[in-house]
């Protein structure tokens, strides 16, 4: 995948992240740092700390910035969209201090949808949008960026129409 996206379609605006759920081996199947720009560690809980979200320090001793590619509250499944997202900085602050980078999840585990999200984006910690440079956001046209790398408009003619599904098989 990273030959093909890289080498054969020219694409040099990737990212590539290594972000294993949390656990034991966690540094295991990483690919190398020839393949790897970030690192993270998924994490479904309310506890931010290294008792509940396992394998940071074999993640972090990687020589790659490293995040929480994915944090979510209350577990993996239905949580109750009630949780203070201060709390999750407050973990990070004590014991995850190589962190420089999260994405929460959508959904009942988003900042939208939980309580303090505004005070975690006011953190003096966080880096937001408005707080970069300028000029590190260049409009640019994907869509040169898309027919360079051979998927112009010429390749969707190429491809052949959906099949329709019959209204059994879309259940």
């Amino acid at each position: 995948m990273f030959d093909y996206f890289s080498k054969t379609k020219e694409l040099d605006n990737l990212l590539w992240v290594y972000g294993p759920n949390h656990g034991q081996n966690t540094a295991k199947y990483y690919a190398g740092d020839r393949y790897v720009d970030i690192v993270g560690i998924d994490a479904y809980t309310d506890f931010v700390d290294q008792q509940h979200i396992k394998g940071y320090e074999e993640i972090a001793a990687l020589p790659k910035p490293f995040g929480f590619t994915e944090y979510g509250p209350h577990g993996s499944q239905n949580p109750p969209g009630n949780y203070d997202y201060r709390r999750f900085m407050n973990g990070l602050e004590k014991e995850f201090p190589r962190t420089c980078f999260f994405m929460c999840w959508n959904a009942k585990w988003s900042l939208a949808t939980n309580d303090c999200a505004k005070e975690l984006l006011a953190h003096p910690s966080v880096v937001n949008r408005e707080d970069l440079p300028a000029n590190l956001f260049k409009p640019h046209n994907i869509f040169t960026r898309l027919r360079k790398a051979g998927w112009g408009p010429e390749k969707r003619r190429e491809r052949a129409p959906p099949r329709r599904c019959s209204p059994r098989e879309s259940r």
